[in-house]
């Protein structure tokens, strides 16, 4: 997945050094980004239904910003949107408006940079996903998936927290297409999301998922599912041990490495006091 990011700040200067800041966390992180540039007034000239996250000031010439942001909120909902201002005192409306955070430019600099890592960092492991409107109007991500079922010659998503999507395409579609991400085959006719796998028996060959449906483990495909399984397991609990405070968000490790399941992962994340 590519990140794409709009920085939106009629100061031309102060958006290239937001640009600058967010450029530097990428790399670091290695994730693959767009970033783009824009104003009040050509925010609408870009392709905004393509953007994951939005960066942007509260004060503009010409507009009220959050006026603006809750323009583009009814036209974009699925935009993450985040202020990044040194106007301390509407916070207020920027949480009204849904904003995933409100950054202080003149913050001090590991404090701004450390806020501004998780926010990049999450959107890009919790919020990937893809657009297809064969399957939704809507965009996917693919931490909403429990499981994928091949049945009657069609495809179902199985989904949390909205209805489950039923698909033409084979299950091999989706053994290609999410090869890469959280999910690995554990029978003929399901591919399962480890983020969401809440206990497997090994014994009776069963998966139960954090919705509480039980999913198959097939001689074929058991020892690729217990490699990954376990494998991510132990990573976690390295990663637990080890744990220390200057991690920008335990829950976003948890998420990445996916050995729990989320609920599990948002308690764990809770017990250590670690930022969401």
């Amino acid at each position: 997945m590519i990140l794409k990011i709009l920085i939106l700040d009629d100061n031309k200067e102060e958006s290239e050094k937001t640009k600058c800041l967010c450029e530097k966390i990428l790399i670091t992180c290695n994730i693959k980004y767009q970033i783009y540039l824009a104003n009040s007034g050509n925010v609408y000239q870009h392709s905004l239904k393509n953007i994951d996250l939005m960066i942007m000031e509260t004060k503009f010439d010409a507009i009220d910003g959050f006026e603006l942001a809750k323009a583009l909120r009814r036209r974009f909902p699925e935009i993450q949107l985040c202020f990044m201002t040194n106007d301390k005192d509407r916070t207020d409306q920027g949480y009204s408006v849904h904003a995933l955070h409100y950054l202080y430019k003149s913050s001090q600099n590991d404090y701004l940079v450390s806020n501004l890592r998780t926010i990049l960092y999450e959107n890009y492991f919790i919020y990937s996903g893809f657009k297809d409107k064969r399957v939704s109007i809507y965009p996917i991500h693919y931490y909403e998936i429990y499981y994928v079922e091949y049945i009657d010659r069609h495809s179902r998503l199985h989904m949390r927290g909205r209805r489950d999507q039923n698909t033409t395409y084979s299950l091999h579609y989706w053994i290609k297409k999410l090869e890469s991400t959280w999910f690995v085959q554990t029978y003929r006719s399901y591919i399962v999301n480890l983020l969401w796998v809440k206990q497997y028996d090994r014994k009776e060959k069963m998966i139960t998922m954090s919705n509480g449906d039980k999913i198959p483990v097939s001689l074929m495909y058991r020892n690729h599912f217990e490699s990954s399984y376990y494998k991510l397991k132990e990573m976690f609990a390295k990663k637990q041990e080890n744990y220390d405070n200057t991690c920008y968000s335990f829950l976003s490790y948890c998420m990445h490495y996916f050995p729990l399941a989320l609920d599990e992962s948002i308690t764990l994340a809770q017990k250590h006091n670690c930022p969401n």
